[in-house]
């Protein structure tokens, strides 16, 4: 049986880190820790890292970032699974933000649901379109805030990996 893996990127201010959960054990940049994390209450929590008990305070902040406050202090930091990574550079050429962005396909599919419409302001991590392929639902996000500038699918449509779904104007 293989190991159960979670990846994460985690970014606080300027910095950015690599987080796996594998094995029961937490991994940060590659060096491992013993942890646990138990609920306490909404938002708060008891990390158990390495035998250490530390409080964790985590409430959601806007455009998918989180405060945390961890052992008293704070920071916003924003967090991306493997997916929204993928998703994000695939959708932005280079990865960045342009004034114009793109939104094309990640992979073969149906369009199953089209959620926004043109000239509709969206910020960073609205969903705009549920693609459907392999039998499963894969929404794809804003990569950026902007403006839906056009729409270039419609539900029902089958798309190609790289076909263009929607172009934003981005808000940077």
């Amino acid at each position: 049986m293989k190991p159960e893996k979670t990846s994460f990127q985690v970014q606080v201010g300027t910095r950015t880190f690599r987080v796996v959960l594998r094995d029961g054990l937490l991994y940060l940049d590659d060096e491992a820790y013993q942890y646990s994390l138990e609920p306490v209450s909404e938002h708060y929590y008891l990390l158990l890292l390495n035998g250490r008990s530390v409080p964790v305070f985590l409430e959601p902040s806007s455009n998918g970032v989180l405060r945390l406050t961890v052992g008293g202090r704070r920071a916003d930091v924003r967090v991306q699974n493997e997916k929204d990574q993928l998703l994000n550079v695939l959708g932005s050429p280079n990865g960045k933000p342009e004034k114009t962005c793109e939104v094309r396909a990640p992979m073969s599919g149906l369009v199953h649901s089209v959620a926004v419409k043109p000239g509709e302001v969206v910020e960073a991590g609205d969903g705009l379109v549920v693609l459907e392929a392999m039998k499963m639902e894969n929404e794809l996000r804003a990569p950026v805030g902007g403006i839906v500038k056009r729409i270039n699918i419609r539900e029902g449509d089958t798309v190609s990996k790289n076909d263009l779904l929607i172009e934003l104007e981005s808000a940077t």
